[in-house]
């Protein structure tokens, strides 16, 4: 099982992951997830203490908000 299967497949039982672990689940790179959380593009990131977690649900509905807005390819 390879290193980001490993990742993802924790993200089935974690509530809150890390930024590098929400920047995975979106094909965004670290500092692109970063710069989301941020600027409160990225749904779900909370600040606890000195660290950013993102809620796994939040990012997972907003996920599935953007994919219901992609337009349809003909």
């Amino acid at each position: 099982m390879s290193r980001e299967q490993t990742l993802l497949d924790a993200t089935q039982r974690q509530l809150l992951v890390r930024i590098p672990v929400a920047a995975k689940m979106i094909s965004v790179s670290r500092a692109k997830a970063h710069a989301m959380a941020a600027s409160g593009q990225l749904p779900g990131a909370i600040r606890l203490g000195g660290s950013v977690r993102v809620s796994v649900d939040a990012l997972r509905d907003w996920i599935q908000q953007q994919v219901g807005t992609l337009p349809v390819r003909k």
